[in-house]
């Protein structure tokens, strides 16, 4: 335990102005040692807040513990709240993110094979597209034409004979009997009949010319081109194949230089003399050497009708045309 002497000094050394930590921590432990009225208040005065100082009497263990207590409760609450306001904000970032990312795609199915067809599917798919097309082909020809007259006295007086009276025998029989017959009428008679006969082809001139124009030219133009693919592709219809549709409304083909050249040449006179089929081919012999210079009237004229052609097409099909065949 100090003497009296030591305690004054120590009582100089705190109460200096120049005492720092570490020496009011020297002072504070020989205090603790020292049993007088004046260490409590020198504890509570210089003792360094917030290290912990070990006394002698409990009530200023327990004085220290509270102030340090209530210094760690104040701070704690801010350090909580400042915390649960940086965790709150951070399940919204994953939420949004998470609503950012796109769904996985379903996996597609795979495609499914193709059929492989025998080659009698085939041929019977063959011919119900062939079947199909000939019928729209039919459709759009425009068989509808009015049915003729009779349009010679032949053909007249077989009408007449045959019209009403049952058949009886053979064909050929019946039919060399009516020619016997036909040859053996009078002369009044078969000029009779050539009247009818006349009479007949101006009704049937009539009838058609009112049958075409009931049909646009365009009608008319697509009826001619399916024809004509019937009877190139199915041969369709046998009996008449050579039949075309008469239309003085549609353009007029143009004419090659060779043609024009022809007309001129057989025109002349030059060839009068040849058969046709000589004058033919003198003609082509001839335009095959003809020069340049006197090919290029024909080929003028043969320019200038495909000229007309083309506007021709315009007008009355509305559509144009690159070269004519």
């Amino acid at each position: 335990m100090p003497s009296f002497v030591g305690r004054i000094a120590v009582h100089r050394l705190a109460a200096g102005a120049v005492a720092t930590s570490s020496a009011r921590l020297v002072i504070a432990k020989q205090l603790g040692r020292v049993s007088c009225p004046l260490r409590a208040s020198f504890v509570r005065a210089y003792a360094t807040p917030g290290r912990p100082k070990k006394t002698d009497t409990a009530s200023t263990a327990q004085s220290v513990g509270r102030s340090r207590k209530t210094a760690a409760g104040a701070a704690a609450p801010k350090k909580a709240a400042a915390k649960k306001t940086t965790t709150t904000k951070a399940p919204a970032k994953k939420a949004a993110t998470s609503a950012k990312t796109p769904k996985a795609k379903k996996a597609s199915p795979p495609p499914k094979k193709k059929k492989v067809l025998t080659d009698g599917q085939k041929a019977k798919l063959e011919l119900t597209k062939a079947r199909q097309e000939k019928a729209e082909l039919k459709q759009k020809a425009l068989f509808t034409e009015p049915k003729t007259l009779p349009y010679s006295p032949w053909t007249l007086y077989l009408t007449r004979m045959t019209a009403g009276s049952p058949a009886t025998g053979t064909m050929s029989s019946r039919m060399s009997a009516l020619a016997t017959e036909f040859k053996a009428l009078s002369h009044s008679e078969t000029e009779e009949l050539q009247r009818t006969v006349e009479a007949n082809k101006f009704q049937n001139a009539a009838s058609y010319k009112a049958w075409v124009e009931s049909h646009t030219p365009i009608e008319i133009a697509e009826a001619q081109a399916a024809r004509n693919l019937l009877r190139r592709k199915y041969n369709f219809p046998k009996a008449n194949s050579t039949h075309k549709i008469r239309d003085d409304r549609q353009p007029k083909s143009p004419r090659s230089a060779y043609v024009y050249f022809f007309r001129a040449r057989h025109g002349s006179g030059d060839y009068a003399n040849l058969k046709s089929t000589e004058a033919l081919k003198a003609i082509a012999q001839e335009w095959k050497g003809l020069p340049t210079t006197d090919r290029q009237p024909f080929d003028d004229l043969a320019a200038a009708d495909l000229t007309r052609y083309k506007k021709q097409v315009v007008e009355t099909l509305h559509r144009e045309i690159k070269a004519p065949r």
